[in-house]
């Protein structure tokens, strides 16, 4: 059973002078758990959610991979983590209908990305350390607490939904997309049927990033939504220019639309002549590459000149 914990003896680290914990100097999770169990009684929205998001940072891959492998965990200190974490994370259950907009979309993509990492059955957990730990309490048997999460989540945004901009709109489809979450609602629509609505207008305010995480999180969760894709395919085309969009943000577009099968002929030709137009793919890696000529090919938008440029790129790499 989850509680608020407590410690009869906390030093309180410092907080800026906004009230945010300054999580930037944590190098490991138990840190990042001291600082915050320290402070418990004063963690506010703000703190909360920047907690997720540094203990997500601290156990992605590419952090780990620099750091020495922990092959066991004395049972004392096993157990003070869980404690903590468990303590963090119903505190922040209990208080997420007060988080306004950024700070939910937030902790939203914390929480999504750490299950994404340690979900991953491809990958065994040492008993004990911090991303078994954190298996347990945000996923659990069959994957229960994550979908209450994920609930509670969407549960609590859409009273304030009007409020999101387009960034918190962006990162709330990202979070649920990235562990399979679709969120239905007490009328039957769900989540993402929402949370186009409300993109929809916002779109000239998108950015490139945010607008490609946005189609790729529709496609993947496979929330048909033939508006949306063309609204999003109509702001693209009306663009100048995509001098502001970088090769993953093109991919992941492209990727979208072809799997998704939302034929679009005008926006697979602005981003073709684009791609032409460019002098050079230097920023462009195999991954981009290949799925942009997959995604043409997919959609039946073969431009010649297009796939020698990009292929012939491909093999120079």
């Amino acid at each position: 059973e989850r509680c608020f914990g407590t410690s009869s003896i906390r030093h309180k680290p410092k907080q800026d002078r906004k009230g945010f914990l300054d999580m930037r100097s944590c190098q490991t999770v138990e840190e990042a758990a001291d600082m915050a169990f320290n402070s418990f009684d004063d963690l506010y929205p703000g703190s909360l959610s920047s907690f997720w998001t540094k203990v997500s940072q601290l156990i992605a891959p590419r952090y780990q991979s620099n750091k020495p492998t922990k092959q066991s965990y004395e049972h004392d200190k096993r157990q003070h983590l869980m404690h903590q974490l468990n303590s963090i994370f119903s505190k922040t259950m209990g208080e997420m209908k007060t988080f306004e907009p950024r700070r939910l979309a937030q902790t939203a993509l914390g929480f999504g990305k750490i299950v994404r990492i340690v979900d991953n059955r491809g990958q065994r957990h040492f008993q004990g350390t911090p991303q078994q730990i954190l298996r347990d309490i945000l996923i659990g048997q069959n994957s229960q607490h994550k979908d209450f999460i994920f609930q509670s989540v969407a549960n609590a945004s859409m009273p304030i939904l009007p409020k999101f901009d387009s960034r918190c709109l962006a990162n709330l489809a990202y979070a649920n997309a990235i562990v399979d979450s679709v969120p239905m609602l007490e009328d039957g629509s769900t989540l993402f049927d929402h949370i186009a609505e409300k993109s929809i207008p916002l779109l000239g305010k998108f950015e490139p990033q945010g607008v490609a995480n946005m189609v790729w999180s529709f496609e993947k969760v496979k929330a048909s939504n033939p508006r949306l894709f063309d609204e999003v395919s109509n702001a693209v085309v009306a663009l100048d220019n995509l001098g502001k969009f970088d090769p993953q943000a093109l991919s992941n577009i492209l990727l979208a639309f072809a799997k998704a099968e939302e034929s679009n002929p005008r926006l697979f030709k602005k981003v073709a002549d684009h791609i032409l137009a460019l002098d050079n793919l230097r920023l462009f890696n195999a991954q981009n590459c290949s799925l942009i000529l997959w995604a043409f090919a997919k959609a039946e938008g073969s431009d010649s000149r297009l796939f020698k440029k990009v292929a012939d790129h491909i093999i120079a790499l």
